[in-house]
């Protein structure tokens, strides 16, 4: 039973009065949550209730209900006042509390209780005072009234309260308001100070803390009851979304910040994913909450991040032992708020009991919190911005003495290196000159000597043949011998005294040509190697007279490549032509066509690089240069070479200028 004499002050004036209900409470839980008015007050289940030691607290997430029993005792004279009190009820988050006042000192049935409906899911039906607690107002009386509580909630199951008088309460209300004010202005306080770090420093850490410092508030709006006191109307349907939401937004900030704070990810590339794992069932705790899953799996995720965040908590005090600076912060500035958080577990459940200190641990921890760690953030701006300015001047200070120290070296080596870059340019344009030379002339040797020593071999085995069959010496071969090595002849000729490179341009020497005669002598010089293939020729009549201004052995030599490369990849049973017509009034184009492998498509653009070969021609013998030599000679005679292949053959078309007669024709 609990009595509370009225106190009285100076001058007779009634002082402020505060009468805790702790240990004066009798409990009885109800899982089920069926239990009415009649069943605890007048049946069998009101012999079931048992003291409580303290403030009742039956734990974390129980279903159904609790029934809370006391009586009180104000005594005559203080009923005689008339003077008013009130029952103050906590935690303010209770989803809904149903206080019965007796009307009688012996009540017989439940109307002569006086019912209040309370609770944060109930909005503008429960609250009669704009208090964050709930409170109900009685009139003493002389014998003892019972009073039956019916709590119920989806999370904590705990109950304290306290009676006040009319100045008490409003000492009360005054003190918690002051609590509530300044704890959401040091959460805002701390969350403007980092992200302005953030904004200055672009560093994500101090986005996240300031994410944090205000999921922190909102915890403790919600907490306070706050969302259904300033939404009545909505109260419902804010209460536990709130709370995810909250919950949420601390889950996920706080432990981005330990991910992004702590080196982890250079030292435990594991524990900074398991980090931003658990970081991520914040997300997944705001969905529970907008979609009524809160009830079902909210509990299982927090105890799984608890417990999952023990791996990542030993590697900061692993860190922290080998002297790192950020796990140290880390671990000083968070331990108040773990401590808190501690304390909360213990008492959702129901280790232990509910009151003023333990329920506001986690506020208290919080504070705490904040402040230790803005202050260290903000000494370690302070201590960055020192060792910023340190280094800046040691570094101007080198920069200084290196450019002193350059501009004395300049000074004494710019004029030696200015004549040393002028004779040294000067001898590297006339090794360049040399040695492109050099290279056009090996070149063009080493391709077109193939075909000569080629006929040369072929024929020397001819001979050795009829020398071991004792016949007679054939005229053919040695012909052909000797017009291998005049071939060989005009080649060292045409190297040596034609070959002259201006910028790697060739520098041909110009007579008149037949068209006719410098295929012939092509064809002549292509077959040499390939006595058993015919190239035909087809002239248009327009061609016949056409007239070349051209060097000879070089022209022959583009052509020669051509028939020889139609020769070289074409089926023996197959035929070469030789198609010349008239490309315009003053062109003479030489077409040479063949049936054989043809040129992918992809090898085109590059067949005349030098050394490039095509990709269909790497079992057969060459060196890439052929083509190469080829434009070579047509572009220093002013015309033009051009390849088209569609897989089953070639069209090699040499485009010549021709010389212009005095009326006009070719």
């Amino acid at each position: 039973m609990l009595s509370f004499p009225a106190a009285v002050g100076a001058q007779d004036r009634p002082a402020p009065v505060t009468h805790d209900l702790a240990g004066h409470l009798e409990a009885l839980y109800d899982p089920t949550g069926a239990l009415t008015l009649d069943d605890v007050a007048f049946g069998e289940e009101a012999k079931e209730f048992a003291p409580v030691a303290a403030d009742y607290n039956k734990g974390f997430g129980k279903p159904g209900a609790a029934w809370v029993r006391f009586d009180l005792a104000a005594g005559q004279d203080l009923a005689e006042t008339g003077e008013a009190f009130f029952l103050v009820l906590d935690p303010p988050f209770l989803d809904r509390l149903d206080v019965y006042v007796a009307n009688a000192a012996r009540p017989v049935d439940p109307t002569d209780f006086k019912a209040f409906e309370m609770g944060a899911v109930r909005g503008d039906a429960a609250r009669d005072f704009a208090l964050p607690s709930f409170v109900v107002p009685f009139k003493p009386a002389a014998e003892p009234r019972s009073v039956l509580i019916r709590l119920e909630n989806r999370t904590t199951l705990s109950l304290r309260g306290s009676v006040e008088s009319t100045k008490s309460l409003f000492w009360l209300s005054l003190s918690n308001w002051l609590y509530l004010g300044g704890y959401f202005s040091a959460c805002l306080i701390a969350a403007g100070i980092n992200f302005a770090f953030w904004y200055w420093l672009r560093e994500r850490y101090y986005l996240l803390y300031a994410g944090f410092s205000l999921s922190l508030g909102a915890m403790a709006f919600w907490r306070a009851g706050l969302p259904s006191l300033l939404l009545p109307g909505l109260a419902q349907h804010v209460h536990i979304p709130f709370l995810g939401l909250a919950t949420g937004m601390a889950t996920f900030f706080a432990y981005g910040f330990a991910a992004t704070f702590v080196p982890y990810r250079r030292v435990a590339p594991f524990a900074w994913r398991l980090t931003w794992a658990i970081a991520a069932t914040g997300l997944l705790l705001i969905a529970l909450a907008f979609f009524d899953l809160w009830d079902e799996f909210s509990s299982q995720i927090i105890v799984a991040d608890l417990t999952l965040a023990v791996l990542p908590l030993f590697v900061v005090f692993r860190l922290a032992l080998g002297g790192n600076l950020s796990a140290r912060i880390y671990l000083w500035s968070f331990m108040p708020m773990n401590i808190g958080i501690a304390v909360l577990l213990a008492r959702n459940f129901g280790w232990l009991p509910s009151n003023i200190l333990v329920d506001h641990g986690l506020q208290i921890g919080a504070a705490l919190h904040l402040l230790t760690m803005t202050v260290s953030l903000g000494s370690r701006i302070n201590r960055s911005e020192r060792e910023r300015r340190k280094a800046e001047q040691n570094a101007l200070l080198a920069a200084q003495s290196a450019e002193k120290r350059a501009n004395e070296i300049a000074a004494a080596r710019t004029r030696e290196l200015e004549q040393a870059t002028v004779e040294l340019e000067g001898a590297l344009e006339t090794e360049r000159r040399v040695s492109r030379e050099q290279m056009q002339f090996i070149d063009t040797v080493s391709h077109e000597y193939r075909t000569p020593v080629a006929i040369l071999r072929a024929n020397l085995d001819v001979l050795h043949f009829a020398q071991a069959n004792e016949s007679p010496v054939p005229a053919s071969p040695l012909k052909r011998m000797n017009e291998a090595i005049q071939r060989l002849v005009e080649i060292v000729d045409v190297s040596f005294q034609r070959f002259r490179v201006a910028g790697e341009k060739l520098a041909p020497t110009l007579v008149e040509l037949d068209a006719r005669q410098l295929v012939d002598d092509a064809i002549k010089v292509a077959c040499g190697a390939h006595q058993d293939r015919t190239v035909t020729v087809r002239q248009h009549p327009e061609t016949e007279n056409f007239t070349l201004l051209a060097d000879a052995p070089l022209l022959k030599t583009a052509l020669s490549n051509l028939v020889e490369n139609a020769l070289k990849y074409s089926p023996a049973v197959s035929i070469v032509e030789i198609d010349l017509t008239s490309a315009g009034e003053d062109k003479l184009s030489i077409k040479v066509i063949d049936e054989g492998i043809g040129i992918p498509d992809r090898d085109l653009p590059f067949v005349f690089d030098k050394y490039y070969r095509a990709a269909n021609t790497m079992t057969r013998a060459g060196a890439g240069l052929g083509l190469h030599l080829v434009r070579s000679i047509v572009t220093a005679h002013g015309g033009d070479i051009a390849l088209a292949s569609s897989g089953g053959g070639t069209i090699a078309t040499m485009t010549l200028p021709l010389i212009q007669r005095e009326n006009g024709a070719p």
